[in-house]
C-alpha cells in the first residue's frame, strides 16, 4: 500500500483523475440528507422508548451495571480498587452527573433520564457519519446515513445505557477531525483527532482497532505522525483513567485486561446469527433468513468498487475498509457475541458502503435516479424497523410487578444484593444508607473478574475464591434479590455454599415464576419485609 503524504483532493475530471473533486460542504440537500437522517433515527429511537415499561422498566442488566458503577463512584467507592469494574472508567465519569442527581430524583428516574438521553448520541453519531463522507456528494452520504441510522441492532441499543452508541461517538469525532476530505490531517488536527480516540478507548477498549488501522494509514503516509497521533491517544486514555490507574494499577489491569481477555463463554454463537447483526438485517423479512448471501453480496459491491475501479484509494477509504475488515474478523472468530457489539461495526460498514457505490457510481445521468431508489428504500427500511421495534425488537421487558414487590418488600435504604443491578436501581433499592454493605455494580463482571473468565454456570468449574467472593457478599446482605431462572447461577453462582447460606440465614418472602420474568427476594431472618408474606404466590 503506498500513500502520498500530502494528496490533492481535486481531479481533472470525474473519471479521468485519482480522487473525485469534493461537492461543496454546503450543498443544501446533502445537508437536508443528514437532518433527515438523524431525525429518522431519532424518531424511531425515542417511539421505542414510547412502547409499554422501556422507559422505567428493567430491558436487561447491562445498563444497571454502567449506572450502578457511576452511582458507587458519587458516593465515593472507587472502582477496581473497592468494586470490579470490566470496562475503563469514561461511561461512568460521563454518567457521575446524572447518578449525583439521582441522589434528589431516585435513582429510577435517573436511569430513566439516562435512557432518554442515548438517542440524542446516536442522532449525533448519525450527524458524523454523514458529515465524513458529505464531501464525496449526495448519494454517498445518503447511503451512509441510511446504513448507520436504520440499523436495527444500532436503534435496540438505544433504548438503554449501552457503551458502544458512546464507543462510536468518539471514535467518529476522532475520524471527522482527523480526515480532512479524502486524506489524512497533520498537525494539531492529528493530535486532536489522537485525543477522541484515546477518550473513546476510555469507554471500551474497542477503540483500539480503528485505531490500529489509522496507525498503519499513518506510517503508510509519513512516520512522523504516527508520533503526533500516538501522543493524542495516550493523552485522551490517560485523563479519564490515570486517577484510578494511581489508586491500584494491578487491580485496574485485571480487571480491564486480564479480566477480558480470558473471558470464557457459553456455547458459541453460530455465524450465521452474527452476519445478521453485523449486516444489520435482523428483523428485515426474507433478508434476514439469507445472511451469508447477503454479506457476500455486500462484500461483492465493495470489492467490484476498489478493484474494478482503478484509481488511487484515498486513506479515508482505507481507514473504512480496513476498520470494516478488521472488525469482521475481531467479531466472527471470539466465542461470544451480542447483537449490540454490531453497533460498533455499523458505522465503519456504512463509511465502506457509501464510499464504495460512490467510487462505482460517476457519471451524472446515473446520480439522480440511485438516489431517488436509495431514498425509497430507505424509506421503506424505516417503516420496517418502526414494525421491529413495536413488536419489541428483541428486547426482554420484566413486568411491572417485578420492581412492584422489591419496592414493597424491600425497606429504603437496606442492603440489597442483586444478580441484576437494574433491578434495585428501578425499585429505587440500590443505595444502602448504613456503611458495611459490599459494593457491588457489575455481579456478571465480578465473577468474571474473580473466577479469571471460569464459566460460572457450570457448578463444579466455579473456583472456590469466587464462591468466597460472593459468600463476603451475602454476609453483608439485608436483603437478596435474583432474576428468573434463564439467569440462574450465570451471575452469582448458585453451588452448594451458597445456597446453603441462603437457606440458613435468609427466608424466601417472594417467589415469582417464569423463565425470564420470575423473580426470588430473599430477607435475612428477622428483616422486616414491608409487606405481607408471598412466597410461591
Amino acid at each position: 500500500m503506498h500513500l502520498k503524504a500530502s494528496a490533492p483532493v481535486t481531479s481533472a475530471g470525474r473519471d479521468g483523475g485519482d480522487i473525485v473533486r469534493p461537492r461543496a460542504p454546503s450543498d443544501p440537500l446533502t445537508t437536508l440528507v443528514i437532518a433527515a437522517a438523524c431525525l429518522i433515527h431519532g424518531a424511531l429511537a425515542y417511539y421505542q422508548l414510547s412502547r409499554p415499561d422501556m422507559l422505567f422498566g428493567v430491558t436487561g442488566i447491562d445498563d444497571g451495571a454502567y449506572f450502578g458503577t457511576a452511582v458507587r463512584l458519587v458516593h465515593g467507592i472507587i472502582p477496581y480498587h473497592q468494586f470490579v469494574a470490566v470496562h475503563p472508567p469514561g461511561m461512568a465519569l460521563l454518567l457521575s452527573p446524572i447518578a449525583a442527581l439521582s441522589d434528589a430524583i431516585g435513582t429510577r428516574d435517573g436511569m430513566a433520564l439516562c435512557r432518554l438521553l442515548l438517542p440524542l448520541v446516536g442522532m449525533a453519531d448519525v450527524a458524523l457519519v454523514g458529515l465524513i463522507v458529505r464531501h464525496r456528494g449526495r448519494l454517498a452520504t445518503l447511503v451512509a446515513c441510511a446504513v448507520f441510522a436504520l440499523q436495527p441492532d444500532v436503534l435496540v441499543t438505544e433504548h438503554t445505557i449501552e457503551l458502544e452508541p458512546v464507543l462510536v461517538l468518539f471514535c467518529l469525532l476522532g475520524a471527522h477531525v482527523v480526515f480532512r476530505g479524502d486524506e489524512m490531517a497533520d498537525g494539531r488536527r492529528l493530535v486532536w483527532g489522537g485525543v477522541l480516540f484515546g477518550l473513546a478507548g476510555a469507554v471500551k477498549v474497542w477503540a483500539v482497532f480503528p485505531v490500529a488501522v489509522l496507525a498503519v494509514l499513518c506510517i503508510a503516509v509519513a512516520p512522523r505522525r504516527l508520533v503526533r497521533f500516538g501522543a493524542g491517544v495516550v493523552g485522551g486514555f490517560l485523563v479519564p483513567c490515570a486517577f484510578f490507574i494511581a489508586v491500584d494499577p494491578g487491580a485496574f489491569f485485571h480487571d480491564v485486561v486480564v479480566a477480558q481477555v480470558g473471558r470464557v463463554g457459553g456455547a458459541r454463537v453460530p455465524v450465521s446469527s452474527r452476519l445478521v447483526d453485523l449486516a444489520g438485517i435482523r428483523g428485515l423479512g426474507p433478508l434476514a433468513r439469507y445472511p451469508v448471501e447477503v454479506s457476500v453480496v455486500l462484500a461483492a459491491m465493495v470489492a467490484a468498487a476498489f478493484l474494478l475501479r482503478r484509481r488511487r484509494i484515498p486513506t479515508l477509504e482505507w481507514f473504512a475498509l480496513g476498520s470494516t475488515v478488521l472488525l469482521v474478523v475481531v467479531f466472527v472468530l471470539p466465542q461470544q457475541f451480542f447483537s449490540h457489539y454490531a453497533t460498533f461495526f455499523a458505522p465503519f460498514l456504512a463509511l465502506t458502503l457509501g464510499l464504495a457505490v460512490d467510487r462505482l457510481v460517476r457519471s451524472a445521468d446515473l446520480t439522480a435516479p440511485l438516489f431517488a431508489v436509495v431514498t425509497v428504500l430507505a424509506l421503506g427500511l424505516a417503516v420496517g424497523d418502526q414494525g421491529y421495534i413495536s413488536i419489541g425488537g428483541g428486547v426482554n421487558v420484566k413486568p411491572p410487578f417485578a420492581l412492584t414487590l422489591v419496592d414493597a418488600v424491600v425497606p429504603a435504604g437496606a442492603c440489597v444484593l442483586a444478580d441484576n443491578p437494574s433491578i434495585p436501581i428501578m425499585a429505587d433499592r440500590f443505595v444502602p444508607r448504613s456503611p458495611g454493605c459490599t459494593p457491588v455494580a457489575d455481579p456478571f463482571g465480578t465473577s468474571i473478574a474473580e473466577g479469571t473468565g471460569a464459566p460460572i454456570g457450570n457448578g463444579s468449574a466455579v473456583p472456590p475464591h469466587l464462591v468466597q467472593v460472593w459468600l463476603d457478599a451475602l454476609h453483608h446482605a439485608d436483603y437478596v434479590v435474583l432474576d428468573g431462572p434463564a439467569f440462574a447461577g450465570l451471575r452469582i453462582p448458585l453451588v452448594a455454599p451458597v445456597t446453603s447460606y441462603l437457606d440458613d440465614a435468609f427466608q424466601l418472602v417472594v417467589r415469582k415464576p417464569g423463565q425470564y420474568s420470575g423473580l426470588l427476594i430473599y430477607a435475612r431472618i428477622g428483616y422486616p419485609t414491608g409487606a405481607p408474606h408471598v412466597a410461591g404466590s
